[in-house]
């Protein structure tokens, strides 16, 4: 149920049974009502069963309800069978965080939007300097609140704080629905997002419906900073990364109106590819940050320590690679990697990892095609790759189907491609390659 008032108060519940016309009350429990969103858990048992087979109903009202009244709604009230998800399995969450949403009402705000003055609500204290320290790592923020949108982000753009947020989902429905909107609009995994809100309700609502997402309450928020999850290296791309998010925005707006296909739409959007041997220190690490973060598209999802992402960009009998991708929208800065073992008869991706920023824009295809054209220039008759198959980097597995790549051997957890170089390799003109390899 949902509480309008600004205080607690009691909700009285009965069970009254009737019985020769004569009613008998059997049963009288008193529950504490909290501003906002309360969940309430009965087990049957907890009701007086030996009446069963009489008539019996089931009351509510509150308790010294004096002569203002109380407002309260309810979203559902039903009898059903409950499964209790604190006792099963946790799903895995993702190693870091990657994007954190924020409830508003008692966790970035003090007091609750829709019983408030929007002109006197105040931040509540850390929640500024968490969001900005949150920025600066390269953090993706988003809203999940259940408000109306203009008067949220109405307040939200009053207290100077919409630059920090994208793909604000402020509306009625299910948070953990819009978590999966968001998700989906950022195309990044639901295990590398985090909620932090204040109802106990709406935490609940989202770990059952959603158990890979982290749950913070906002008395968190002071020490939020510190833990390991959100311990990740501050990079420049780090700082691009928000940017990059937000020409998204601008281009689906664009795309949305756009009349031709999808691959008419990207030739408009001027996208320059640059393909270059990694060397300076920001751009190993860079790669090196790439490879921890990303699960999605990711060849081999190995994890290497900063020590031996330098040592496998200096071996002569690996060719590291590494671009970037801008377009008329924006500038993403390095977005991909990818390690080709060449000390066998023929090449071998080992490693191959693309930020979910540039993802289904022919980005990947690109640059495979490019590489496949490169080792077919070397007489190299095959290009081999092989996939690690993990719960989360299905998404890779869709792109080597739709690439000239045919499976020679499958195993339990991976699987060996070969793209024949002795056929014609078509490189479609959709994105412009610029080269600087040596």
């Amino acid at each position: 149920c949902f509480s309008h008032e600004n205080d607690s108060f009691n909700l009285i519940l009965e069970q009254k049974i009737r019985s020769n016309n004569i009613e008998k009350l059997v049963l009288r429990i008193s529950i504490e009502v909290k501003p906002k969103y309360n969940l309430y858990k009965f087990p049957i048992n907890k009701f007086d069963l030996s009446y069963i087979n009489y008539e019996n109903t089931i009351c509510l009202y509150p308790e010294h309800v004096g002569y203002r009244g109380r407002r309260l709604i309810f979203t559902w009230l039903d009898f059903i069978k409950y499964n209790d998800y604190n006792n099963t399995k946790k799903a895995p969450h993702a190693k870091m965080v990657k994007c954190i949403a924020w409830d508003l009402d008692n966790t970035i705000w003090d007091g609750i939007l829709v019983n408030s003055d929007k002109n006197k609500l105040t931040l509540k204290s850390n929640v500024k300097y968490l969001i900005k320290a949150l920025d600066k790592k390269g953090f993706l923020q988003t809203i999940v609140s259940k408000n109306n949108f203009e008067d949220g982000w109405d307040v939200i753009k009053k207290l100077k704080l919409k630059k920090y947020f994208i793909y604000p989902q402020i509306n009625w429905r299910e948070k953990s629905e819009n978590l999966k909107k968001i998700s989906k609009k950022i195309n990044i995994n639901l295990d590398s997002f985090a909620l932090i809100d204040d109802s106990s309700f709406e935490r609940n609502e989202v770990e059952t419906a959603l158990p890979q997402v982290r749950i913070y309450s906002e008395k968190e928020i002071p020490k939020l900073i510190e833990y390991g999850e959100f311990n990740i290296p501050i990079t420049k791309a780090s700082k691009r990364r928000k940017l990059s998010y937000i020409a998204n925005v601008e281009r689906d707006k664009v795309l949305s109106s756009f009349s031709g296909s999808y691959e008419q739409f990207l030739k408009t959007c001027n996208m320059e590819m640059t393909i270059f041997i990694p060397k300076k220190e920001s751009q190993i690490l860079r790669c090196w940050e790439l490879i921890q973060r990303s699960n999605q598209l990711n060849l081999s999802s190995n994890r290497y320590t900063k020590e031996e992402i330098y040592n496998l960009i200096a071996n002569p009998k690996k060719l590291c690679l590494a671009f970037n991708c801008k377009d008329k929208f924006g500038d993403y800065g390095l977005v991909g990697f990818a390690c080709i073992d060449e000390s066998k008869e023929n090449p071998i991706i080992q490693d191959f990892v693309i930020s979910c920023r540039v993802a289904l824009r022919k980005v990947e295809y690109t640059f495979f095609n490019w590489l496949a054209l490169k080792e077919k220039n070397k007489n190299k008759r095959l290009l081999i790759a092989n996939l690690k198959k993990t719960e989360r980097n299905s998404p890779m597995f869709s792109v080597f189907k739709d690439l000239p790549f045919k499976t020679i051997k499958k195993e339990k957890k991976k699987v060996t491609m070969v793209f024949d170089l002795s056929k014609q390799i078509r490189l479609k003109k959709l994105i412009k390659i610029n080269e600087e390899l040596r």
